[in-house]
């Protein structure tokens, strides 16, 4: 996120992958979602398409695993997607 907020895009998007991939290594739902509404915020500008795939993802695990917390916070975003 510290590469997103810095205005430095080509950065932030391989850390955002890096950090996806190896959440999905750990095999953690809370993780990969957590991952998964990171990248999307950070793609709400430049890669719409892409941000709500994330998120549908994100918040199908959410259903899955009952994380309300997380899910709140990707039900807005995609509304305002």
């Amino acid at each position: 996120m510290l590469a997103s907020t810095a205005q430095r895009p080509d950065e932030a998007e391989h850390w955002h992958r890096r950090g996806l991939d190896f959440a999905r290594n750990l095999d953690s739902p809370l993780w990969i979602g957590h991952c998964l509404y990171d990248a999307a915020v950070h793609l709400t500008d430049s890669d719409r398409p892409s941000a709500r795939r994330m998120l549908a993802e994100a918040a199908g695990i959410c259903d899955q695993h009952d994380l309300p917390g997380l899910s709140g916070r990707v039900n807005r975003l995609q509304a305002a997607v």
